[in-house]
């Protein structure tokens, strides 16, 4: 975020306070009627102005001060040999156990087994999505613990997540609902990206871990699809 290039660093405190206050940002204001952040500009979001001015070059490249950002569109299982092991892992409404996403199959056993955080933000459908959402008679805040596993149709994408991991064997550090949403408005209701994350870890004490399926087993499953 607004990282300096290295060649014009700034060289001390009082430096860096100056030149802070003169760029800032364009700022949001939250909206009680709409339930949620709304900027200056044309759009539903007030948000075109902003899109206009962004690029994947500007983002994609060595920002300075240590930062580097890396774009690869394609499939991670065949970008994964690029790069290096990862500290952490995001994904964003993955959809598995989904048949169709079977193939993080691959990717999730090996993260689990080398011991990689993995952090999944799923989605939300509800009538509402405002400050606090309302789960098994609590008001649930931005930030606070969002409880998986008990809701299954009330929590789609969450629940989802959680018994596939927990399938796995996987070590669960915490669900929590997301403080950063992109709100929908559909069918009368909100539709929240970012609602729900929920972080893994290597397997639960005393768990193996997850063997893949035997040759015999994958001649069989190719057969049939």
């Amino acid at each position: 975020d607004n990282v300096p290039p290295l060649d014009v660093l700034q060289r001390s405190i009082t430096e860096a306070n100056r030149n802070r206050h003169q760029k800032q940002p364009k700022e949001g204001k939250w909206s009680d009627a709409e339930q949620q952040i709304l900027c200056k500009g044309r759009g539903t979001w007030g948000t075109r102005e902003l899109d206009n001015d962004w690029s994947k070059a500007q983002l994609c490249r060595k920002h300075g001060n240590g930062l580097e950002v890396l774009c690869l569109e394609e499939y991670y299982e065949d970008a994964r040999e690029k790069l290096a092991r990862p500290d952490l892992v995001v994904l964003f409404s993955p959809g598995f156990p989904q048949l169709g996403r079977r193939s993080w199959d691959v990717e999730l056993r090996w993260m689990l087994n080398d011991n990689v955080p993995i952090l999944v933000s799923d989605l939300m459908v509800r009538s509402h999505w405002g400050r606090t959402v309302l789960q098994s008679g609590r008001l649930v805040p931005h930030g606070g613990h969002w409880e998986v596993g008990k809701n299954t149709y009330e929590d789609g994408e969450a629940d989802m997540t959680f018994l596939t991991m927990q399938s796995y064997g996987a070590r669960s550090l915490g669900a929590f609902r997301g403080p950063f949403p992109v709100l929908h408005a559909e069918d009368g209701g909100d539709l929240a990206k970012n609602a729900v994350v929920q972080m893994f870890r290597g397997y639960k004490p005393g768990q193996q871990p997850f063997a893949g399926p035997s040759t015999k087993e994958i001649a069989a499953d190719r057969s049939f699809l």
